[in-house]
């Protein structure tokens, strides 16, 4: 029994203290999301050409690991997504994001997060590497959440942690 005991409370230790990972909550203002990263991310802005449509992408990226987690989003010209043209930006997004990766598409469904249209890939990478991402629209805007991660880690409990923790602000 006495044995038992000392198994229980070590296996609590460990949980308590799986709990405290250091990961902490931030808050995009401008993107209206928020999401938890390991550590505080570094932001960056870029010019992007998504089929001939000018546009910037913003991005929030960490270390993690021997890979990164990252949020972004673009927002492309007011109107330009069309109702009912959501799953065709979707499916060029992700293409975009393979060709650019130079790698290869492993996997792909689409899914609904709230009430929009969503994707769901994993892209192989070099050196036993994956990039699992979600994207999806709110408007005109294209939301991408990303891990990348060596491939026996892509379904870990913290890249899930990652993925769950994404959160859409109201905008102002």
């Amino acid at each position: 029994m006495k044995r038992f005991i000392t198994i229980f409370a070590l296996g609590l230790l460990a949980i308590c203290q799986a709990k405290d990972t250091g990961w902490k909550v931030y808050t995009s203002q401008a993107g209206h999301f928020s999401v938890s990263f390991p550590s505080v991310p570094e932001h960056d802005q870029m010019p992007y050409n998504a089929s001939g449509v000018q546009t910037t992408i913003t991005t929030f990226a960490a270390k993690f690991g021997d890979g990164a987690l990252l949020v972004s989003y673009n927002d492309y010209p007011q109107g330009t997504v069309k109702p009912g043209t959501e799953s065709q930006v979707l499916v060029g997004a992700e293409n975009g994001a393979v060709k650019g990766a130079n790698g290869k598409l492993l996997e792909e469904k689409a899914f609904k997060y709230g009430n929009y249209n969503a994707r769901s890939y994993v892209i192989g990478l070099p050196q036993d590497h994956v990039a699992r991402a979600n994207i999806f629209l709110v408007g005109d805007r294209l939301y991408q959440i990303m891990a990348i991660v060596p491939k026996g880690d892509v379904d870990s409990a913290n890249v899930v942690q990652f993925f769950r923790s994404f959160k859409l602000a109201k905008a102002d």
